[in-house]
């Protein structure tokens, strides 16, 4: 078997890293607004997304089809295995279509201070971050 098809497979029986991505998207204000409540990723999104497994399969990078109640986006993840968890490096929604509203959402961006065992690490989603940063959470989209 290639390592396409091992990865998609290895994707595929992973239900934890779709659905702990899925509940912190559901969570974000923003998509609310944009898209709705995600609804669960269905195994064909998965078959037709793309990942990669890196790092003795304890990293994964991917990007899948989401379904909203009010739209469709695209999401993408980095993740590191962590003692059986997926700790979320990035998670990013980005809706293509209508073009009025093509836009990138930054749910979670994790940022590494340092390089020694004592660094910190700091996990945002990107409504803390706008709280934080004092400005409106819509300034923190991106555009494609």
């Amino acid at each position: 078997m290639g390592r396409i098809a091992a990865d998609l497979t290895r994707a595929y029986a992973d239900n934890g890293l779709y659905n702990n991505a899925l509940e912190k998207v559901n969570s974000a204000q923003r998509v609310k607004q944009l898209l709705g409540k995600i609804k669960p990723i269905e195994r064909l999104a998965i078959l037709k997304g793309e990942v990669e497994y890196s790092n003795g399969n304890k990293s994964v990078h991917s990007t899948i089809r989401i379904v909203g109640t009010k739209g469709k986006a695209k999401m993408d993840i980095s993740a590191n295995g962590i003692n059986n968890v997926w700790n979320y490096n990035k998670i990013n929604i980005r809706i293509e279509n209508p073009p009025e509203k093509k836009q990138t959402i930054a749910v979670i961006i994790r940022e590494q201070y340092g390089r020694g065992k004592n660094s910190s690490h700091l996990l945002w989603d990107s409504e803390v971050l706008a709280l934080f940063l004092g400005i409106n959470p819509l300034m923190l989209t991106f555009p494609i």
